[in-house]
């Protein structure tokens, strides 16, 4: 089926079975049980190469030369244990809402990971323009290259995380948007427009270049996805400061735009104070999946399965990154039918143990 990756198998021995799984849960299909990824570390002797702490060349050399991240991940994948449906997929990850760098006069500087600061001072005056010489834009159009040569065939590749009109939108003017939105709204738009344009240029060019590198298919490293086709992530991490109708005016437009250029959609819910935007977030049509994020200091998801119900019943795939230990009262009290579950594993036989009772536990 996908006979070019070859070099995978040395990694999983059932590949076809477990794709043939990822297939059925973007189609919203029940097989034997839920998708589940699970990975573990092969040794405990493994050790991450870690950000660097102080120096900023060193730093910026961390995050953008990609032939030491491919070494990095190399070693990671040969010191890890993917059980259940986990596959090796690269964390192409130049850096959340990376493309709000694509602008001229954006400032932003990498440090433990990519962090950005005003750069407009009047939206009503100064409307965001692309810069085609941008160090960032540049960076991702080579790291794009280089892996798509260097790793095609040996692991998936994860498109970088290039999301959110309105999140790099906010990178850009900075806490002032929130009086924009009020004060200037016409303004707002008008500068989403241009951010939207951008944010087709770079995932068209990487979801056809890592396309053709992945055999025909998208991940998204992070969230460890694998779709045949054109498949990203949705996001408005700003929501959880905006009324349910300012989120209707300027982000519901966004989502219902970008899921339309996309086979699968997957949106980012970013903690339970989106939970008030939720109905407009199952009511963009071409989204197929949401994915759950256990905001640190919040609740478990287990503290809101009524939320995560309603999610299934509206026909919308689940992803939910959770714990060892929460496993039984996930699959206890969701449909196993378009469920997808991320999980670190602290050892091989805890892994296995894990997928077992997956087995046992899932139903439809």
């Amino acid at each position: 089926m996908i006979e070019e990756v070859v070099i995978t198998m040395k990694y999983i021995d059932d590949f076809e079975k477990r794709i043939s799984r990822y297939d059925a849960f973007w189609q919203g299909e029940f097989t034997d049980r839920c998708l589940m990824s699970v990975i573990a570390p092969k040794t405990t002797g493994y050790v991450e190469e870690k950000v660097p702490t102080s120096d900023k060349k060193d730093i910026y050399d961390y995050w953008t030369n990609p032939e030491r991240i491919t070494k990095r991940f190399r070693h990671m994948i040969e010191n890890s244990y993917y059980a259940g449906d986990a596959l090796p997929i690269m964390n192409f990850n130049i850096g959340a809402c990376s493309h709000a760098g694509f602008f001229k006069g954006a400032k932003w500087e990498y440090r433990d990971s990519l962090w950005f600061f005003p750069s407009i001072e009047n939206l009503a005056t100064e409307i965001p323009e692309f810069d085609e010489n941008a160090i960032l834009y540049k960076k991702a159009l080579e790291m794009t290259d280089y892996f798509a040569k260097e790793c095609k065939d040996e692991f998936f590749i994860s498109i970088p995380d290039n999301v959110g009109s309105m999140d790099v939108l906010s990178h850009l003017r900075g806490a002032d948007l929130m009086f924009d939105m009020v004060d200037q709204p016409e303004a707002v738009h008008r500068a989403l427009v241009e951010v939207q344009k951008v944010w087709e240029l770079i995932n068209n060019h990487c979801l056809e270049v890592l396309g053709k590198a992945n055999n025909g298919a998208t991940c998204i490293g992070w969230l460890r996805t694998y779709a045949k086709g054109r498949h990203a992530q949705l996001q408005c991490d700003i929501a959880c400061m905006l009324s349910a109708d300012m989120f209707r005016e300027f982000c519901l437009p966004e989502l219902n735009a970008q899921a339309k250029l996309l086979d699968h959609a997957l949106y980012h819910f970013d903690g339970i104070e989106q939970i008030r935007m939720l109905d407009m977030i199952l009511s963009v049509e071409n989204l197929n999946t949401i994915q759950w994020t256990c905001v640190a200091g919040q609740p478990s998801p287990l503290e809101f399965i009524p939320v995560l119900k309603k999610i299934q019943q509206a026909g919308k795939n689940l992803l939910i990154i959770i714990k060892p230990e929460e496993l039984e009262g996930i699959l206890t009290n969701l449909s196993a039918k378009g469920l997808f579950l991320v999980i670190n594993a602290s050892s091989k036989d805890e892994a296995d143990d894990l997928v077992k009772l997956a087995d046992k536990l899932s139903c439809e």
